[in-house]
């Protein structure tokens, strides 16, 4: 298995990676053209990152991240007026799909005055079935802290729906720490893991 920093031709793999692996998020649901638009912008940004690991040539798992998430969605809205205008026309015909969407942007824009969290972000991270069981996320998992590093983060923050027991009691296994819970999206509870870079 191999680790590194994903690149341009990895973007159609990730974005598959993405739709077939986390199906309860909404960003999927807004089309494989989306994803790849956003991994690619997510490449091109200095707040962002993408690490592939990959075997016999083949992305088998990825994890993307942010130093700042707050300047990356800035970079993302400006650079991109135009080009997410059919996908936008898309989520206002489904109403369900746009609530998503502002709400996702509340989170991103909020200011929590109780709990100050760092602005650094796990945004996303899967592994393809056949390869689960076998340590590749706790590889990337890995590599994606000592990238964090590489970027002076001494800490970032993962939000987790609380329904997902795996992926929280790898969280946990992995040294995060419980920080606070929050809605996200109505009636959906999430909790928020920060973790310390030694």
């Amino acid at each position: 298995m191999i680790l590194s920093l994903a690149h341009k031709e990895d973007i159609e793999s990730i974005a598959s990676l993405h739709a077939h692996a986390i199906t309860t998020g909404f960003l999927r649901q807004l089309g494989h053209s989306f994803l790849c638009y956003l991994y690619r912008i997510m490449i091109e940004s200095d707040d962002t990152f993408i690490i592939v690991a990959r075997e016999n040539n083949q992305v088998i798992g990825f994890v993307s991240g942010s130093s700042n998430l707050k300047k990356f969605y800035t970079f993302f809205l400006r650079k991109s007026v135009f080009q997410l205008f059919p996908y936008m026309l898309h989520a206002l015909l489904n109403g369900a799909i746009l609530l998503k969407c502002i709400e996702t942007l509340k989170y991103i824009v909020r200011k929590k005055k109780s709990v100050q969290l760092p602005l650094a972000e796990l945004l996303t991270i899967a592994v393809k079935e056949r390869y689960q069981g076998r340590g590749v996320a706790q590889e990337l998992l890995k590599n994606f802290i000592t990238e964090m590093s590489k970027r002076n983060i001494k800490k970032f923050k993962v939000v987790v729906g609380d329904n997902l027991l795996h992926a929280i009691h790898f969280y946990e296994k992995m040294g995060f720490t419980f920080n606070s819970t929050l809605f996200i999206h109505k009636k959906i509870k999430s909790r928020i893991y920060t973790y310390v870079i030694q």
